[in-house]
């Protein structure tokens, strides 16, 4: 599946901020991503706050969910800015995560 470089630059951008460094509970430690045929939506909380971005149409079957730890969403934003071309990814039968 391939992704728009700055789309994915942008969701990280607005949501890393948002993620909590908890190690009792991981699950706020990263990026929720929704991939439909109309749009992209990353939701991060650090369990005080939710912070949600998405585009403007939204299907009802989505097509992705992952799950994107703090540190490669970090990574990935420091990555990003360098790319012009879209990213391609990919995923095992095992993990569902980037």
């Amino acid at each position: 599946m391939r992704l728009n470089y700055e789309v994915l630059l942008r969701g990280i951008n607005k949501t890393l901020f948002a993620t909590a460094d908890d190690e009792l509970r991981p699950v706020m430690n990263g990026i929720f991503i929704e991939l439909t045929d109309n749009s992209l939506t990353f939701v991060a909380s650090d369990a005080h706050n939710l912070f949600v971005t998405a585009g403007t149409t939204l299907s009802p079957k989505p097509m992705l969910l992952l799950f994107c730890l703090k540190k490669p969403a970090s990574l990935l934003k420091n990555i990003l800015p360098k790319e012009t071309n879209d990213i391609l990814v990919e995923f095992d039968d095992k993990k569902r995560h980037i």
